[in-house]
């Protein structure tokens, strides 16, 4: 159980648990307190706040009957510093402690998370350099999901083609939407195009994504990693955009300045979409698609530019590699005109 501090915020509130196996820890992303009570012997935790700190303690239900002329121990271990994850899954298993790798917040992708830390701490001792790490991982991840986006990215290419044949269906049929969708689907069947594959790529990266995350803020050896000129700190927000600006007489809002790496995924992001179809039609609601996806890579560039600069590396990766297969799938693609 992952209790968050405004759980017991309010004078009060107190989170309470029994058991015989398990484990006690106050922190944050970094950084952690930990008490191991005896495995085995029934234990009571509480986490509460008293005096604007929060607590977090246990009580050995059990208890000891020590006779006369005798004695009786008790140990007790704590664990207390940063995060490491090697170290941590090391007292795991010397310790026999269930579990004891949660103190690090991995989330609901943990079962991706936990193979990515390995092959990103091989990679990283292979190039020695964790932005080095981050690209070579996205090679890899290119390589596994290769069949998969190779396939979703014909597709892709197809219906990029095709787009002029779409619009002469939607000039023709424009009075009747059955009969549009009927001649829509008969010509991407002719032509073996699966509309929904292009999802694929974009449902592969989020859970990748979203983990890459996780281990950039979750991982202490990321923590002021550096990578190569003024990127310091892939786990820290690109401040390109800091002194890129610093000439100005006069201040700029913050989410204005904007990193080379951001700046970087966007132009990828704008490169691959280039590559893909666009919706179609002269009507009102493809024309405000057809916006949205043009100045969608600007909307990502303002939205993630305060993240991590690692996974703007990694995303301008991935778009980079995404271009280059799928532009050349596009120079071998042929498709069949309309009947």
């Amino acid at each position: 159980k992952e209790v968050d501090y405004d759980e017991v915020d309010e004078p009060g509130e107190k989170f309470t648990r029994e058991g015989n196996t398990g484990f006690i820890s106050i922190g944050d992303g970094y950084w952690l307190s930990s008490i191991v009570p005896t495995q085995g012997r029934k234990f009571r935790i509480d986490i509460d706040r008293k005096n604007e700190k929060y607590r977090a303690s246990f009580i050995d239900l059990e208890g000891f009957n020590v006779d006369a002329n005798s004695s009786a121990e008790h140990t007790v271990i704590s664990v207390i510093g940063a995060k490491e994850i090697k170290l941590i899954d090391k007292y795991a298993q010397e310790l026999n402690i269930k579990q004891f790798d949660l103190n690090v917040s991995y989330g609901i992708f943990y079962w991706i998370v936990r193979p990515m830390h390995v092959a990103m701490d091989y990679l990283y001792k292979l190039s020695g350099n964790y932005g080095y790490a981050i690209i070579l991982l996205t090679i890899l991840i290119r390589i596994i999901f290769f069949p998969l986006n190779q396939y979703s990215f014909k597709s892709m290419s197809k219906m990029k083609i095709l787009a002029p044949q779409i619009s002469i269906l939607k000039e023709k049929w424009k009075e009747d939407k059955m009969q549009l969708q009927k001649e829509t689907l008969k010509l991407y069947k002719a032509n073996g195009v699966n509309p929904a594959s292009s999802c694929f790529p974009i449902l592969i990266q989020i859970p990748i994504f979203f983990s890459l995350y996780k281990l950039l803020l979750l991982d202490i050896a990321m923590r002021h990693a550096p990578f190569i000129w003024y990127w310091e700190d892939l786990a820290a927000k690109d401040s390109g955009g800091e002194w890129l600006f610093s000439f100005l007489p006069f201040s700029i809002p913050s989410f204005l300045e904007i990193g080379l790496l951001p700046v970087l995924m966007g132009v990828t992001m704008y490169m691959t979409q280039k590559l893909q179809p666009i919706p179609t039609g002269n009507d009102s609601a493809s024309q405000v698609q057809a916006k949205m996806f043009k100045y969608f890579p600007i909307f990502i560039v303002f939205i993630l530019s305060p993240f991590a600069s690692g996974l703007c590396l990694y995303w301008a990766c991935t778009n980079l590699l995404q271009f280059f297969q799928q532009w050349l799938i596009m120079r071998k693609i042929t498709v069949k005109p309309l009947q």
